[in-house]
């Protein structure tokens, strides 16, 4: 076959994933494209009957269903991701929508057939700031706003109306914890700005309900709650602050309360905002209830990052993780209930005294939170937002892979290698069709490489577990596997046989389990390396 050549990994990678899905990666915005988004004036806007342009803001009117939008036109670049805001105001209940040109292809759109519904604002009578992240599709040349097909009289207004592309892994970018689109692979780095790698999880769904809002949720013994006081870890103004009032009770928000099946596991984490000094901490909880309450407790130390003064309830088995994420601290505490309760809450607490058991006298420290995410799950995953759906949103599977015919794949022999910066799984990455049987799996717990049967899968070149920060290459051909993990060489394997007929080379999962954690690097040389080459290529 001839030689491709491909400019970034992007174009090389088969990616798929269902869903949006954050990441914390450096990102730069482009000069701003739209031309009087404050609307100080009546011009450069194409506007239909019933659109008007006065005193500050875009009005529309909508009389008996009828139809009313303004638009601009733009050069959008087809693939590229672009970052659009603006303040909307309107009946509240009613609906109104942003969309590109090439809604039905993807991008900004509001298009019941498919069931997607980026660009729709659902008003609630004030100002509502409003952001959507989107990939230019072929097609798209213009901006509307628009009514939705919601009937009935209503109007609304629209102002500060701002379009920008954003780039990625740019050395003038900010570390930003973005909301990626749907099928757009997340490359992520850590806090320090070191990059980590390709992310690639498993599916999950976070059952907070409104994840970066305490005003609806359910408080306990009225806390003070302060909405939208601090910038978020994704560059929104939508960090809350949580404070206990003076007084002798736990003053509380309940984040989730529902029920759950017996003796499974939980992960609850929420953002907090780092400080530099204070006296009193909150505290986070996951509360197994039934009988009695068991709660599972620990205090945050926003100086610190740390959970002091944990307190796990009987039968709740628990650790506590924290992770920095540029100005704030990410906890986590994972739980499982040995008992047979299944009732589930999780929730933050106002300020407490330092030994985790009274609050204090007075009011203390404003406790700036955000992001809170529980799920089903032994620990956390990437941040999933969800802004008011009941039963939680779900972020699909990271599905990627790099085509066997995209590359001087070698059916006789080859040698794989892959480097990983951390793992919540056992499978590094996979050669086959992406089935039981036909996978050859790279990285499985306790072994380098197995290869499917029918009844399971069998170990084929044993050289023990595997810890984050491993390089593993492998050597594979008809009748000679060999490994090296970190500069350790592995005996010969003369019993294996290559995956018939392989389709791609999988990349952090395989059938159906994942890495759940970050690829810093893979390849694949189309001859067999010798033991002292795959030596040299791990250590």
């Amino acid at each position: 076959m001839g030689t491709k050549t491909f400019n970034n990994y992007e174009d090389l990678l088969t990616f798929t994933r269902a869903s949006k899905g954050h990441a914390l990666r450096p990102v730069s915005y482009g000069s701003e494209l739209v031309t009087n988004g404050d609307f100080s004036t009546d011009s450069d806007w194409t506007k239909s009957a019933g659109s008007t342009i006065a005193n500050g803001v875009l009005t529309h009117t909508v009389v008996s269903g009828g139809y009313q939008s303004t638009r601009q036109l733009y050069e959008f670049e087809a693939g590229s991701i672009y970052v659009l805001t603006a303040t909307v105001n309107g009946t509240s209940g009613k609906n109104m929508r942003f969309r590109d040109d090439a809604q039905n292809e993807g991008g900004l759109r509001y298009d019941t057939s498919d069931g997607a519904t980026n660009g729709k604002v659902i008003m609630n009578g004030s100002d509502q700031n409003v952001r959507f992240v989107f990939q230019a599709r072929g097609g798209s040349d213009r901006i509307l706003i628009e009514r939705d097909s919601t009937s009935g009289d209503f109007s609304y207004t629209v102002d500060n109306v701002s379009l920008k592309k954003v780039t990625f892994d740019e050395s003038d970018g900010t570390l930003t914890l973005f909301e990626h689109p749907n099928n757009i692979p997340r490359v992520e780095y850590d806090a320090d700005g070191n990059r980590l790698g390709l992310l690639v999880e498993e599916a999950r769904t976070n059952l907070v309900t409104y994840s970066e809002d305490l005003s609806p949720l359910t408080k306990v013994n009225s806390p003070t709650i302060t909405t939208d006081i601090a910038t978020a870890p994704d560059g929104t103004e939508t960090v809350d602050g949580i404070q206990d009032a003076s007084g002798g009770a736990f003053r509380r928000v309940k984040m989730f309360q529902g029920s759950v099946t017996a003796n499974s596991t939980h992960t609850g984490s929420l953002f907090v905002k780092k400080e530099t000094s204070e006296t009193n901490y909150g505290g986070v909880t996951l509360n197994f209830t039934g009988g009695t309450s068991k709660v599972c407790y620990g205090i945050i130390d926003a100086v610190n990052g740390t959970i002091n003064a944990p307190s796990i309830g009987n039968t709740i088995t628990a650790t506590f993780t924290t992770t920095e994420v540029g100005d704030f601290w990410r906890f986590s505490i994972t739980a499982t209930d040995t008992g047979s309760n299944t009732q589930l809450e999780f929730g933050v607490y106002g300020t407490l005294s330092t030994n985790g058991t009274t609050v204090g006298s007075g009011a203390g420290s404003v406790r700036r939170i955000w992001g809170a995410q529980l799920e089903a799950g032994a620990f956390p995953t990437s941040y999933i937002k969800n802004e008011g759906t009941s039963g939680g949103v779900t972020r699909s599977a990271d599905v990627a892979s790099i085509p066997v015919a995209d590359f001087g794949y070698n059916q006789s022999e080859g040698t794989v290698f892959v480097e990983i910066a951390d793992k919540n799984g056992g499978v590094l990455s996979a050669l086959g069709d992406g089935t039981f049987t036909n996978d050859l799996r790279f990285g499985v717990a306790g072994s380098n490489v197995a290869r499917g049967t029918g009844s399971g899968f069998t170990n084929l070149v044993q050289a023990g577990g595997y810890a984050d920060g491993i390089k593993i290459a492998v050597r594979i051909d008809e009748d000679n596997y060999q490994s090296s993990e970190d500069g350790n060489i592995s005996s010969i394997d003369t019993s294996a046989s290559l995956p018939p007929n392989p389709e791609s080379i999988l990349i952090g999962r395989d059938y159906g389990a994942y890495i759940n954690g970050h690829i810093k690097s893979i390849r694949y040389y189309p001859r067999g390396l010798t033991a002292t080459q795959l030596q040299e290529i791990t250590s």
